[in-house]
């Protein structure tokens, strides 16, 4: 019997060819199985005549279809058994050759995630000073799940003892975006809490000084998140992931130092 696919598409010609190869290797077996048959050996019935002369006596039983017999005579396996196992190491294949891309793709996220991709940005760390924080902007690449893309985010940017103070535009009450002492684009002196604060959230009044420390009467917790970074080999700064400090901690910064 031939197997003929309904179409050209590479799917039903692997079928196919499995089809074919599952009817060459019945037919093979059945061939040997045959052979078998007819070959004596240990345990197999005795002629008719030897029967009367022993009186009639009952012929040795044979072992059971597919086990081993005493003599070492080799396995027999059914036919449905080999179609069986045929069919079933078969579908265990070609599961797993449809399984292996999956697994890669459901892991994949965990993977770009735990790479801590750096932004590239075009400042340098000459653009900043240690008197008041710059607004700055740039593309933030984000790995998130299955997507990857880059998105426009804000940030404050001061000097503190040698080092950038790259802070986050999110209040640390509500996740409002905060508001900087800036006027036509250009950092100004503090205006806020009667000219000691730099930051001011709209949404619940918390105020923050120019390294994003928030004053003990704000509803924020904790100051302003930073980020990490590093400089690459063309002298340009490419901003990382935020981590966030505590009051006791504000200055601890894990970033390298400016050249």
């Amino acid at each position: 019997m031939e197997y003929h696919p309904v179409d050209g598409s590479p799917k039903a010609v692997v079928w196919m060819g499995i089809y074919q190869n599952l009817l060459c290797f019945e037919g093979a077996y059945i061939v040997d199985h045959e052979n078998e048959m007819d070959t004596p050996a240990s345990g197999q019935v005795p002629p008719k005549d030897a029967l009367d002369q022993a009186g009639g006596a009952q012929p040795p039983q044979l072992p059971p279809q597919g086990t081993q017999t005493v003599s070492g005579q080799r396995e027999v396996m059914s036919r449905r058994q080999f179609l069986t196992y045929a069919l079933g190491g078969t579908g265990a294949l070609m599961a797993t050759m449809v399984a292996s891309p999956l697994v890669v793709s459901a892991f994949d996220p965990l993977h770009r995630a735990s790479g801590g991709a750096f932004s590239k940005t075009n400042w340098k760390p000459s653009d900043f000073n240690e008197k008041l924080p710059t607004h700055v902007n740039y593309l933030q690449h984000i790995d998130d799940g299955w997507n990857s893309q880059d998105v426009s985010n804000d940030v404050y940017v001061i000097v503190y003892q040698k080092k950038l103070m790259i802070m986050s535009h999110v209040c640390t009450h509500l996740g409002c975006h905060v508001n900087g002492s800036t006027e036509n684009g250009k950092s100004v002196a503090p205006e806020y809490g009667n000219g000691k604060e730099w930051f001011f959230c709209p949404c619940h009044g918390s105020q923050y000084n120019i390294y994003g420390v928030q004053t003990p009467a704000s509803p924020a917790p904790r100051p302003l998140d930073l980020y990490y970074y590093h400089v690459n080999a063309d002298g340009y700064v490419e901003v990382g992931n935020n981590f966030q400090r505590s009051d006791a901690t504000w200055g601890n910064n894990p970033n390298p130092t400016l050249a």
